[in-house]
């Protein structure tokens, strides 16, 4: 049952990376995560950089070497994260993979076990329902032991994916686990326990005072999920664009992936929001997004292009936008795109099919979900 609508965390592009690793590289994981081998060490190992040269591009790799040091103990965590998540398939076995779990949830290693369960309930892996159903109540087990002796953190992943209706709990329950875990110091059940008391009139002031507890903590997570709510809106929490707006404004001065992230969300306000809209602002926003690596500004940036909104019409600029985000960001719905054009190309002007079948094979190989609208608009403004 969804108790409100789906917030997707944020998470590390490095979790596609090693879906293809074999047996051979475990120890190699295991000493790196044991011993902190430096993540410029990890990637200039020659396995690992055939792997990732393998499935994706020079750029990709360049990329994850520009921004090696930035990841620091993250950066440690995703990599042994990614392969006990896909290494399963290569012969990693069920009690492994759940020894790896539960020893991320004896350490109360949130965002760890957060992405590790992400892909857990992703049922786009499983053709069989099934097979991922008994899946997820197996994992899910060590999860559930250690929410049952008041462990914050396993309380709240229990309760997140019950509000994505990805588990099953009654309501009373939820609250209640929502309450220890924002008793224990997670900020961002405070913004889930603080929605639900805003539906009772009896509770109302308590859930403000809890939402401006979370807000005021300044953490990134709990700002985004904050903003999230405000820019969305509901009957419950009516949207407030201006308080959004100062949220991310907040989380723009901290750098790195957060002050990316929340910029294109400032590009989406500006460009979207009749409160807010301010085209020079949004296309400032997006720019730098984009120029910081995010995919979803340069998609924007490459319609803006091609469409002649914001900017002059310019294809070459287009094309160089989808390029980025598909070659150095492994964005699936820009390959997909470059792919659909190159065919057209090689269909009704006779070019080599060299360029379709390059990104036809790596839109193949990429595990994301392809932007469905963001595809029907670049499709529709470029063959129409």
């Amino acid at each position: 049952m969804n108790y409100f609508n789906k917030i997707v965390f944020t998470s590390i592009s490095l979790c596609f990376m090693i879906t293809s690793c074999s047996d051979s590289l475990k120890s190699e994981f295991e000493d790196c995560y044991t011993t902190k081998t430096s993540p410029i060490e990890l990637l200039q190992n020659k396995d690992i950089k055939d792997r990732i040269l393998e499935n994706y591009s020079q750029q990709y790799y360049d990329k994850l070497i520009e921004n090696a040091d930035t990841y620091s103990k993250v950066f440690y965590d995703s990599i042994q994260n990614c392969y006990y998540m896909y290494g399963h398939k290569q012969g990693i076995s069920n009690k492994d993979f759940s020894n790896q779990l539960r020893y991320y949830i004896n350490n109360d290693s949130l965002a760890v076990t957060l992405r590790m369960y992400n892909v857990i309930i992703d049922k786009s892996g499983e053709s069989d329902y099934a097979n991922w159903e008994k899946n997820a109540k197996q994992y899910l087990k060590p999860i559930e032991a250690k929410a049952k002796k008041g462990y914050a953190t396993a309380q709240y992943i229990l309760c997140k994916y019950a509000i994505d209706g990805n588990y099953e709990i009654d309501f009373d329950k939820l609250k209640t686990m929502l309450s220890s875990s924002a008793q224990n110091g997670i900020s961002e059940a405070e913004v889930y326990l603080g929605y639900m008391l805003l539906t009772d009139e009896k509770t109302k002031n308590e859930g403000n005072r809890l939402l401006q507890k979370a807000e005021a903590s300044g953490e990134s997570q709990t700002l985004s999920l904050l903003s999230s709510f405000f820019i969305s809106g509901s009957e419950t929490l009516p949207s407030d664009y201006k308080r959004a707006e100062k949220l991310l404004l907040e989380l723009e001065k901290q750098g790195n992936e957060v002050a990316r992230d929340a910029r294109h969300d400032l590009g989406e306000l500006y460009y979207k929001s009749q409160d807010l809209k301010n085209p020079t602002k949004a296309l400032k926003y997006y720019q730098l997004s984009a120029e910081q690596g995010n995919t979803k500004s340069q998609l924007m940036l490459a319609l803006f292009c091609l469409q002649g909104e914001l900017v002059e019409k310019d294809w070459s600029k287009a094309e160089e936008w989808l390029r980025k985000a598909a070659e150095e960001g492994n964005d699936k719905t820009a390959q997909e795109i470059l792919a659909q054009v190159y065919l057209n190309l090689s269909v009704n002007q006779g070019e080599d099919a060299t360029e379709y079948l390059k990104w036809k094979q790596m839109s193949d190989r990429n595990p994301q979900e392809v932007d469905k609208k963001m595809l029907g608009l670049l499709f529709f403004t470029i063959f129409n």
